[in-house]
């Protein structure tokens, strides 16, 4: 008697507990994501949700159910115990002879409830579905309205920001996702970037260790070092003498194996270069001067008329970044060449201004060193007068649009080449010069201009910084 006295008691105690366990797990369990969809067969209604457990860890199985606004049920599925912070998707169906046809109904899902009950015990959730009407086609999935601080993201992921754990999760792997941008913008920007065309420069001709200046060959490099541009003056002053360079290539055609990478623009006192004037020209200009150098057919009309419109452009861009402060300085423009190894040569010639303009006397070819394995780098300089104090933003513009159209014209255009003499030997230094050619006249290019004459700073020697 006493034994079955002490089972009865054990089996209450145990029925006790399961229940509470079932009372205590679908206290902390939470529906999620509730939607409805209408089965292909037009027969039933799928209710598809996620279940969520909240709290501690499960001890015993319950159920889903699935009711109807009069309390009637409609179906149900089991759900097994879950672990802490895990969810379980489950699948209910509903009877559509069961709901009123061609209407929207409301339902019910509750959780650990043998009944519909609104006492606040369990987990009680409703559903709006829609009902076809009998001959009616499917009307697709009728998601449910999110709860309140519930959101639905892509991949069937669901944020609750009532859940200080997600919260904090989704805000770090935001952060990881802004700083693995952040990288990969760095990287795009090193890698795409091209590096600047006005780097360290040297020129691409050796210095001499020993040089006796009453020699021609110390005279010639020594006229060297004051070249700045390919440039003549125009007018020259009778009795000047000036010493230019011109690119050429092994075969002694004009800017063979060379071509022109940047352009740099600033301005200058006579304290030397202002740093902060310093601006590169747009690659876009950049580009179309070199194509038009690289030309193999140009005559001097068509330089003139095919460099004005980029002669425009540049002095616009120049323009554009200066003030009025620095509008009066003189204005100093950089043209870097970047030439092919064994390709790119330099013909130095001497000029001196006579009664009839500038005559040739002297030329002589420069054996060439490189810094790079694969390339060889020379730069052109020239000068122009900046705005005067009695001329206008608007005049000064088109007197340095004819300047730069001159200059451009003269760099791009190609006459007959002159003979060049073959280096391949390198001859000894020792060995004598031959005879400067005779003396021949030049005919600079020229641009016609209405209102402005022509300036005679163009090609002048700027100033280096200091």
């Amino acid at each position: 008697m006493t034994r079955t006295r002490w089972m009865m008691i054990l089996t209450l105690v145990w029925s006790s507990l399961t229940a509470l366990g079932v009372f205590a797990q679908a206290d902390t369990l939470l529906i999620q994501s509730p939607s409805s969809r209408v089965a292909p067969d037009g027969r039933s209604i799928i209710v598809e949700l996620d279940v969520w457990n909240q709290g501690s860890v499960a001890t015993a199985a319950t159920t889903v159910r699935l009711f109807d606004g009069r309390g009637v049920e409609l179906g149900s599925a089991p759900l097994m115990p879950l672990e802490p912070q895990t969810r379980q998707p489950v699948v209910l169906e509903a009877p559509v002879e069961s709901l009123p046809a061609g209407t929207r109904a409301a339902l019910f899902i509750t959780v650990g409830l043998d009944a519909l009950t609104l006492d606040g015990r369990g987990t009680v959730t409703s559903i709006t579905v829609s009902v076809p009407a009998p001959g009616q086609g499917t009307p697709g999935e009728v998601p449910a309205p999110a709860q309140p601080g519930i959101f639905n993201l892509p991949f069937s992921i669901n944020l609750d920001l009532n859940d200080p754990a997600q919260v904090a999760l989704a805000v770090g792997i935001g952060g990881l996702c802004l700083l693995l941008l952040w990288v990969i913008w760095v990287i795009v920007r090193q890698v795409s970037s091209r590096p600047q065309p006005f780097g360290v420069w040297q020129p691409m001709y050796p210095s001499p260790m020993v040089i006796d200046p009453n020699t021609t060959e110390g005279r010639r490099y020594l006229w060297q070092q004051h070249t700045q541009s390919d440039s003549l003056p125009l007018p020259c002053v009778p009795g000047t003498i000036l010493a230019r360079k011109i690119v050429v290539g092994a075969g002694g055609g004009k800017f063979d194996g060379w071509r022109i990478v940047g352009m740099r623009s600033g301005r200058y006192d006579q304290y030397g270069r202002i740093s902060r004037t310093h601006h590169t020209a747009p690659q876009s200009i950049v580009r179309r001067l070199d194509r038009v150098a690289r030309r193999r057919k140009l005559n001097e009309k068509a330089a003139v008329r095919t460099v004005r419109p980029i002669a425009r452009a540049l002095i616009k861009d120049i323009l554009k970044h200066s003030d009025r402060r620095s509008a009066i300085l003189p204005i100093a423009l950089d043209i870097r060449f970047k030439g092919e190894r064994d390709l790119a040569r330099m013909v130095f010639e001497l000029w001196r201004c006579g009664p009839r303009g500038w005559d040739l006397f002297d030329t002589w070819i420069a054996l060439p060193t490189y810094a790079s394995a694969t390339e060889a780098t020379e730069q052109f300089g020239y000068s122009f007068y900046g705005q005067r104090h009695d001329e206008s933003r608007k005049a000064f513009e088109r007197r340095m649009e004819v300047e730069l159209t001159r200059v451009f014209a003269q760099l791009v255009f190609k006459p007959v080449p002159p003979p060049v003499e073959d280096t391949s030997d390198h001859a000894p230094a020792t060995e004598a010069m031959p005879p400067a050619p005779p003396t021949q006249q030049q005919a600079p290019v020229t641009v016609e201009s209405s209102d402005e004459p022509a300036d005679t700073s163009a090609g002048t020697p700027a100033k280096e910084e200091a």
